[in-house]
């Protein structure tokens, strides 16, 4: 079952991915079920890609400190950024920069 504060942010990441086609929104279901993580990305309407990572160790190896959790690569794939909790429509924004502002 999805944290609640993954619940709490879904809706803003749903619209900032659609309004920000080029950047690429990877979701890493941890700790969860193949169902229960495609039945949230059905009602949250989000189409982004997904890794399954049941045990934690694709979160383990990015240092994950607590879920939600949103990282920001620059385009050379470096962590430049990150959200540990939950956040917003204007920390995605903000989180955007940061990855732009290192490139």
């Amino acid at each position: 079952m999805p944290e609640p504060g993954c619940i709490a942010e879904a809706e803003d990441l749903r619209r900032f991915a659609a309004d920000h086609p080029e950047v690429q929104v990877v979701g890493v279901d941890l700790q969860d079920s193949r169902e229960a993580a495609k039945d949230f990305y059905e009602r949250w309407r989000w189409t982004h890609p997904s890794v399954f990572d049941p045990d934690g160790e694709i979160s383990f190896s990015l240092g994950l400190q607590g879920t939600p959790s949103t990282f920001f690569l620059d385009r050379q794939h470096r962590i430049v950024s990150r959200i540990v909790g939950e956040t917003d429509y204007a920390g995605f924004e903000r989180g955007l920069e940061a990855a732009l502002e290192a490139s």
